[in-house]
């Protein structure tokens, strides 16, 4: 170490890592040898702390450990996110230099920009994933985003429907295929995703039953399914009334039909595949609802996912126990249950009192 005086007024101080030199200036020797001892605290701290990878650049190493780790339609969350709100406003600062005011700043913007506040959480969650990984890493000494207060995601409540309203519904659906995906999902609760992967050899028609093992996705490039569901609770079998239990054979029936007239049918085993047996779009399933929707003269904002609802709601108002329908649901928690279906339960719960002085 040799501490200068310059010519300047200012004091230099070096200090030699891996081979490279670096200077610290100071207006007082003091100023210059707290910036030396801070450095190399930092090395201390983060011994591999790189001072020329930028956000983007460590972003692709993020992501690269990310893709051996989770499943396809994680990553590909991850990587849109990084690609499309990350990188544009962080990704040219250097790792090491980055603040949290500039945390801050981003998520400032994507809320004044419409961005839905869960998919504010999100950029704050992968980029906050991103940071912990370039510590453990020893490429940083400290997280920039672990003092920001994580954004709260509120989500619209979902639209259920009434049960004339969902008879009125069945009624305009003039595809029979597409109706009977409608009335099992609406019959069973299960998600989108889920009832778009459902293999005929998930039905047990001994003891009239759906099994869920697995899901369907869509990315840019094409529809996939994961032998994976949203959560380990979400494996599960739901049992079938009689009527829903005729429809899914009927479908049986309809789709052994076309395997053995469609030249090229490619045969995922589904229960509701597309014309050639590949699986459909959840996306194209439910821009099919929001038609059959607007011609049933339903709430604007129904969307498939109120299918699920509308299958809870009805269970509840009819007296169904909770814990079954937190079952039947996938939920991975009772509490999430109750949580979701609270303003249901709050009217069950006054009803209830309305009858306790006629018990009494």
């Amino acid at each position: 170490m040799a501490l200068k005086k310059r010519n300047d007024g200012r004091y230099k101080v070096t200090y030699s890592s891996h081979g490279k030199r670096h200077y610290f200036y100071g207006s007082t020797r003091n100023e210059a040898l707290a910036k030396r001892e801070a450095f190399i605290l930092e090395l201390q701290k983060a011994p591999n702390i790189d001072r020329e990878i930028t956000v983007s650049e460590w972003l692709d190493e993020y992501l690269l450990d990310a893709k051996n780790r989770v499943a396809r339609a994680t990553y590909l969350s991850y990587e849109s996110i990084s690609r499309n709100h990350i990188r544009p406003i962080l990704g040219d600062i250097v790792l090491a230099k980055l603040e949290p005011f500039m945390i801050r700043d981003l998520l400032n913007k994507k809320q004044k920009d419409g961005c839905s506040t869960r998919t504010i959480e999100y950029i704050y969650v992968v980029l906050k994933a991103a940071l912990t990984l370039a510590i453990n890493d020893g490429v940083l000494y400290r997280n920039p985003a672990a003092g920001i207060k994580k954004p709260k995601a509120t989500k619209e409540p979902s639209i259920a429907l009434t049960l004339p309203q969902l008879k009125t519904l069945l009624h305009v659906i003039d595809d029979p295929e597409y109706f009977r995906l409608i009335y099992l999902t609406a019959s069973t609760g299960m998600r989108r995703e889920e009832v778009l992967a459902l293999r005929i050899s998930d039905v047990n028609t001994r003891r009239h039953t759906v099994s869920i093992n697995q899901t369907v996705h869509h990315d840019n490039r094409q529809t996939y399914i994961t032998n994976t569901t949203k959560t380990d609770s979400s494996q599960r079998t739901i049992l079938l009334d009689d009527e829903t239990y005729e429809l899914v054979r009927e479908q049986i029936k309809t789709v052994q039909k076309r395997k053995a007239s469609t030249f090229g049918y490619k045969d995922f085993d589904l229960l509701f595949p597309g014309p050639t047996g590949r699986p459909i779009s959840p996306t194209q399933a439910s821009k099919r609802l929001k038609t059959y929707a607007k011609k049933a003269k339903l709430p604007s904002g129904f969307t498939f996912h109120g299918l699920r609802h509308t299958h809870a709601t009805l269970l509840l108002e009819a007296g169904a126990n909770v814990k079954s329908i937190q079952v039947r649901l996938g939920h991975s928690s009772f509490k999430t249950t109750m949580d979701t279906y609270s303003h249901v339960t709050s009217n069950m719960e006054e009803d209830v009192l309305k009858k306790i002085p006629k018990l009494i």
